[in-house]
């Protein structure tokens, strides 16, 4: 089934490491990519936006800052938001690189979730690193691939858990992002914002805009 692409924004990044690869794009608005069938273990970050995912039969309603694992064998239809960019980052691994107990614990854990620090960091490391000279390519694979794993483990962790880890800020982040998704076009206030999030106005330019005092 050939994959259909419409309105990509800006394609930042897409890195392959042997069984594993890591990718980042923005989609404008009404962008669409599908309908396609899943081969990898993949895990999906919306940083910005929202997502309707059509899996087979079903279908899953995403927003910024969540994230879903996706499992190979599937049709899959993304349709992003029609009234704004959809930026979203990714992290897939080919099936034969994984443990068939892993396969399992993955497919199984496909629901919606809430990114935490430790996702989001993983995941930037993914996209980011890079090694300087010419490294060995079997070092340099398997590193990537533990990275990956990691990444889509820990996320099947606080979904088999319900208790992903959370920082100071990640809640009150999430709080905020939905406030200003329902308000969007809207002047907003710092004060407004903090109640949304259920914190003070201090602590939310402390602890989620990283702004000192």
């Amino acid at each position: 089934m050939p994959e259909i692409l419409k309105n990509i924004s800006r394609m930042n990044l897409r890195m392959r490491r042997g069984a594993v690869v890591f990718g980042e794009v923005i989609y404008a608005p009404g962008g669409i990519c599908g309908p396609r069938i899943q081969h990898d273990y993949q895990l999906v970050i919306l940083h910005r936006g929202e997502l309707d995912l059509q899996v087979d039969d079903q279908h899953v309603a995403l927003a910024a800052p969540y994230a879903i694992l996706l499992s190979p064998g599937h049709r899959e239809h993304f349709i992003f938001a029609k009234e704004r960019d959809t930026h979203h980052s990714w992290c897939s691994i080919d099936v034969r690189a994984i443990p068939q107990k892993l396969r399992r614990l993955f497919r199984s854990s496909g629901k919606p979730a809430l990114v935490d620090s430790n996702t989001e960091a993983l995941m930037e490391l993914g996209k980011t690193i890079f090694h300087e000279g010419r490294p060995d390519l079997f070092l340099e694979n398997t590193f990537h691939l533990n990275l990956g794993l990691a990444l889509l483990t820990g996320f099947a962790l606080g979904i088999q858990a319900r208790s992903p880890v959370v920082r100071p800020g990640d809640k009150a982040l999430a709080r905020v992002e939905q406030f200003m998704l329902k308000q969007f076009g809207q002047t907003l206030s710092l004060k407004e914002m903090a109640a949304a999030a259920g914190v003070s106005r201090q602590h939310l330019l402390r602890r989620v805009f990283k702004i000192g005092f």
